[in-house]
Order: structure tokens, then C-alpha cells, then sequence
């Protein structure tokens, strides 16, 4: 039971990992965005949507952006080992990302900021609500994309991103006959790989995610520049 509900958190702080993608489309101005994700591993469904935010500030000296961004993502998940009891936790993020000659460098913060849901109410019934779960990434990413594909009525970018991500966690609960408490200090790698199409100020981007153990996640984002 404990080792399930701390591979779950893990897979959810692995996977809301959301960040700057505005700058490869626009140069300046704010945008907003949304984005749902989709895994299904080992019988176990998760499904995410995030909201967020981007200002760009144009820079002379590079003729690219610079953005600085923040996130909310909440996650789902429903876990069959546990007869379909589902964790819900909610992550917020903020970073900074660097445009420079089609690469960009990024780093985010991201932190657990609440969980809920089936089993962290059983846990808490069992444990007399002594539950405590906190948890925090920092993510480091160099991508590379190329905007050469234009159309008529819209502009394709493909992309491609190397990430590392390291991560904190702590955990404990007095159940009945023993007590518990988790500290895990870890990092791991990930591939995420997309397209773009942007007509006017509206952006559609798929991606997919995956981690070293060849886990995946399918998302689909949307990205608005509010003004011009």
C-alpha cells in the first residue's frame, strides 16, 4: 500500500512537468495556455490539465525572448492495484526560459501545494489524519526547434526536449502498530518531443513524454498571445 501511494506521487511530479514553450512562437507580450495529458501504465490511469501563463520580454542583442512562466497543474490518478482508489495532487510551477539561435535553455521550480482524493482519505482514516506528504522538483532543459515549415494560413514547429529532473520527497503517517516517515532525494531524465502549429495567435501543440523507463505521456496544449 505505502510503496503504490509513493509511486504514484513520484509518477505525478514526474509528469505535470509543464514549462515555456511561448517563446518559440512569439517574441514579446503575454500569452495564456491550457493543456491536458494522458497516461495509462501498468492498469493505472492518469489524466492532467494545467493552466498557465508566459510574459516575454524581447531581447535586441539575440533577436529572441526571454519568458518567464507559472503553472497550475492538477493531477488524477486512479490506481487498479487499490480497486480503482484515485490520488488527486496539485502542482505549481514557475521558471524561466532562454531563446537563443533555435535552442532553449530552461529551468523550473515545481512544488506539491495539496492532495486529496480515495486513498489519501483512507490513510488518514487509518492514521488518525497524520498524514504529511510534501514534495519539490527542480527541472533543468536544453531544447532545439525549427520553425523552416511554413503554410499559407499556418506555421509548423517541431521540437525536441532533454530534461533533468530532480526531485525531493517527504512523507509519514502513524498507522496502527508502526509509524513511518520517507525521505527521498532522487533525480531522473526525460524526452519530450511535439509539434506546433500556430495560426495567428493561437498555437495547438501535441507532445509526448517520456521518462527512462520508457513510461509515456500524451498532451495536447493550447497557447493564446493576448495582445499584440
Amino acid at each position: 500500500m505505502k510503496n503504490i501511494f509513493i509511486y504514484s506521487i513520484l509518477v505525478s511530479m514526474i509528469f505535470s512537468y509543464n514549462t515555456g514553450y511561448s517563446g518559440m512562437y512569439f517574441n514579446d507580450g503575454f500569452t495564456v495556455s491550457g493543456n491536458y495529458a494522458n497516461q495509462i501504465e501498468d492498469r493505472d490511469k492518469s489524466n492532467a490539465i494545467g493552466i498557465g501563463f508566459s510574459y516575454l520580454a524581447y531581447q535586441e542583442k539575440t533577436n529572441s525572448p526571454v519568458e518567464i512562466s507559472g503553472f497550475y497543474n492538477r493531477i488524477n490518478t486512479e490506481m487498479e492495484e487499490l480497486e480503482g482508489m484515485d490520488l488527486n495532487m496539485e502542482m505549481i510551477s514557475a521558471g524561466l526560459t532562454y531563446y537563443i539561435k533555435k535552442i532553449k535553455f530552461g529551468y523550473h521550480y515545481e512544488t506539491l501545494s495539496n492532495y486529496s482524493g480515495d486513498v489519501v482519505d483512507f490513510l488518514n482514516d487509518m492514521s488518525d489524519n497524520t498524514l504529511e506528504i510534501s514534495s519539490s522538483s527542480k527541472i533543468f532543459s536544453i531544447g532545439f526547434y525549427s520553425d523552416s515549415f511554413k503554410r499559407p494560413n499556418s506555421d509548423l514547429t517541431l521540437f525536441l526536449d532533454l530534461m533533468r529532473l530532480n526531485y525531493e520527497l517527504f512523507m509519514s503517517a502513524e498507522l496502527p502498530y508502526v509509524n513511518f516517515e520517507i525521505e527521498k532525494d532522487s533525480s531522473t531524465n526525460l524526452l519530450r518531443c511535439g509539434a506546433g502549429f500556430k495560426m495567428k495567435n493561437l498555437v495547438i501543440q501535441p507532445m509526448i513524454t517520456m521518462n527512462e523507463d520508457e513510461e509515456k505521456r500524451y498532451s495536447l496544449t493550447a497557447i493564446y498571445k493576448i495582445n499584440n
